[in-house]
């Protein structure tokens, strides 16, 4: 039989969930900076809320899946809550401890009716507006040395949190079972899975009915047990041997783990090959093969996390008013993606520069 010649799938490509995963990502950016901006001007909860709100909106209409974009946008607004309220009852917590130490360590200087009046409303008080007091009075350095320490540590804390869909189990196996996935990886899956169904799809109607899993040795522990295997895609025909080659319905294999599976996962790089009569596995991988290059791949994942941190972290220093950190923020996730990029050559990787941004204003991202 002449092997049929079809167009190239989608699923396995790896910018196919860029403009998703990129357009969550600078949502996230922008209203995490909107929140630290608000709260250091003292502007009003009602107001920064309808801030937010348009961000969420205007970002989350732009995500082509409808499923995927109410998930956005609710993943959004419930985070949008929490990190407001924890950032505003930190800064709260650090005025009213300030107030008890101005009071207690500096009375009788002169300038203390000054720090107090600004301190009058704890609640809203802004320490940049008690710093120049302090530091003209060449006295409670300490005091505002660990105010900045606890502040900082607080937007850090922000800056590392994403926001989270929480799901409720569909398949048999987590049927009713809640959990929950960071946003940038919901959005990566979907897509993923998307193009997958629009692949089989076609290979059904070009007559296809069994594909082969690609095998390559970094394969993760979710994907492994599924790599170079045989699967049907008729729905009529579920479980079987072909040709000596036992298969199954490949459809429930990307169901697992609530769509966290082979070709549809987060970072996966599977893909599919149509069965050929006389075709064998792809090839296969050892043990030891796979350990080695899935600890390589992992090795990316950590850079590519930990340069998104640190920007997101730059990002929210500057809208703190903290400059100098905020530029040794970004001289340290510079050094780190170098690294990243010569790593990646060194062991014959490719790398992505749109993994590693956090919004789409960063000068060198061209949307695809």
């Amino acid at each position: 039989m002449e092997a049929k010649t079809l167009e190239p799938i989608k699923s396995p490509n790896e910018n196919v969930a860029q403009k998703a995963v990129v357009l969550v990502q600078t949502a996230t950016t922008k209203v995490k900076e909107a929140i630290t901006l608000g709260i250091m001007q003292g502007q009003s909860q009602d107001e920064l809320t309808k801030t937010l709100n348009k961000l969420i909106a205007r970002y989350c209409s732009q995500l082509e899946n409808p499923v995927l974009r109410e998930e956005a946008r609710q993943a959004l607004v419930r985070s949008c809550r929490k990190w407001f309220y924890q950032l505003e009852q930190t800064i709260k917590i650090l005025n009213r401890n300030l107030a008890n130490q101005v009071k207690s360590e500096f009375t009788g200087e002169v300038f203390v009716g000054d720090i107090m009046a600004l301190l009058h409303d704890v609640d809203k008080v802004r320490i940049n507006a008690i710093r120049p007091l302090l530091d003209q009075a060449r006295k409670g350095l300490a005091v505002i040395e660990d105010y900045d320490k606890q502040l900082k540590i607080a937007l850090k804390a922000l800056a590392a949190e994403p926001p989270k869909v929480v799901k409720v189990g569909a398949t048999e196996k987590r049927k009713g079972y809640t959990y929950v996935m960071s946003l940038r990886n919901r959005a990566e899956m979907a897509v993923r899975y998307e193009a997958n169904m629009e692949d089989l799809q076609r290979y059904i109607d070009e007559g296809v009915e069994y594909v082969w899993t690609t095998s390559h040795p970094d394969a993760s522990p979710r994907c492994a047990p599924h790599q170079g295997k045989l699967y049907s895609i008729n729905p009529n025909n579920r479980q079987g041997v072909k040709d000596g080659i036992p298969y199954t319905y490949l459809p429930d294999v990307l169901r697992f783990n609530e769509g966290n599976s082979i070709i549809n996962g987060y970072n996966c790089r599977h893909r599919l090959v149509p069965y050929q009569p006389g075709s064998r596995p792809p090839q296969e991988y050892t043990r030891e093969e796979i350990k080695r290059e899935y600890a390589i791949d992992q090795k990316q994942r950590y850079y590519e996390n930990n340069i998104r941190q640190l920007k997101m972290e730059e990002r929210l220093m500057r809208q703190a008013g903290y400059t100098n950190e905020a530029k040794r923020l970004r001289l340290k996730w510079r050094r780190l993606n170098k690294e990243y990029e010569i790593y990646s050559l060194q062991h014959g990787r490719a790398f992505y520069r749109w993994r590693t941004i956090v919004s789409e204003d960063e000068k060198y991202y061209t949307p695809e």
